[in-house]
């Protein structure tokens, strides 16, 4: 009985610490955030586990040593609770620098209508990327694919070269909008028509125009954002448009199937209509997807340049790294 009671007693010890913490934890949340949304939470992730876990935990309690199940699960327990103690002694700055870029984009109008924009761009870029090999393949051969995406990252090789070189526009929003124009047209022309040729062309020219894009961006950024905190507002800038990439993946081709593929076939909804002028059968549907990508990326550069906030941001913010003949 003496191991019994020693194993009860730690128990007792250990169940009423997580309680308690668990309590103290609830109370400080909603001292702190005066949300019952966020208390609620809270109390749901404690209880969630137990009820999602303990299928789980009699098939795997019965098939290895309790023993070292108890050690594993209390000692887990444990470094979880010094975890949160850690987070409170430290939450609140760290809790800060997590969200410092956040703060800063929404403080500078411009740069986070910039990174609104970036993430249009990325959806656009994704959903090109999901939708070339179909659409190929829909009227090309496995060997011209091959040869549309050799050109294709050829494209990208001489951007980077022009960019390089060349430096953009004085103002390189300026740089961002015209190219992001032309982007759009360049979609409309990819879906436009079953050509293998049209298609390189416009694909080849797309990547060349992407390193451009980039490159003004990044110029922007490291032009208006100090330097000491350059690594929190470009971390949160990418987390926040790399979102989009798997958004258009999972939305694409969902879409291409279940939407426009079946309204662009030879007895679709718009077979008679837009079908006259694009084609119909398999890959139109996905053609129209391209061109109507193409629009909305001129619609969506139209509405950047007219918000003003985001067409003056490189005269109205200060460069944080002033310029060498500044300096002189």
């Amino acid at each position: 009985m003496s191991v019994f009671i020693l194993i009860w007693f730690g128990q007792v010890l250990s169940l009423v610490g997580s309680r308690t913490t668990g309590f103290a934890l609830s109370i400080w949340v909603y001292q702190h955030t005066n949300s019952t949304t966020q208390f609620t939470l809270l109390i749901l992730s404690t209880t969630l586990p137990t009820i999602l876990i303990s299928p789980i935990a009699g098939v795997v309690v019965d098939r290895w040593s309790r023993r070292w199940i108890m050690i594993i699960s209390d000692f887990c327990a444990g470094l979880c609770t010094l975890l949160i103690a850690w987070l409170f002694i430290k939450t609140n700055s760290f809790w800060q620098q997590i969200t410092f870029g956040w703060k800063y984009l929404v403080a500078r109008p411009g740069l986070l209508g910039l990174v609104m924009f970036i993430a249009i761009i990325n959806f656009l870029v994704g959903s090109a990327e999901a939708l070339t090999t179909p659409l190929v393949l829909s009227f090309a051969s496995a060997q011209s694919l091959g040869t549309i995406y050799s050109i294709a990252s050829s494209g990208l090789l001489v951007g980077s070269v022009v960019m390089s070189i060349w430096g953009g526009l004085e103002r390189q929003i300026n740089t961002i909008f015209v190219s992001m124009a032309f982007l759009g047209i360049l979609y409309v022309l990819a879906g436009l028509k079953a050509s293998t040729v049209i298609f390189t062309i416009a694909n080849f020219l797309i990547f060349l125009i992407i390193p451009i894009i980039n490159g003004s961006i990044q110029v922007i950024y490291q032009k208006k954002v100090a330097p000491e905190v350059q690594g929190r507002v470009f971390a949160f800038r990418s987390a926040a448009v790399q979102g989009f990439l798997p958004l258009s993946y999972l939305t694409c081709g969902a879409l291409a199937d279940q939407f426009f593929e079946p309204i662009m076939a030879k007895d679709g909804a718009l077979a008679h209509s837009i079908g006259q002028i694009i084609g119909v059968g398999h890959g139109r549907g996905m053609g129209l997807m391209f061109i109507i990508m193409g629009l909305f990326s001129l619609v969506a550069t139209l509405i950047a340049y007219l918000y003003p906030r985001l067409r003056c941001v490189e005269h109205e913010l200060p460069d944080a790294i002033p310029d060498q003949l500044e300096v002189s």
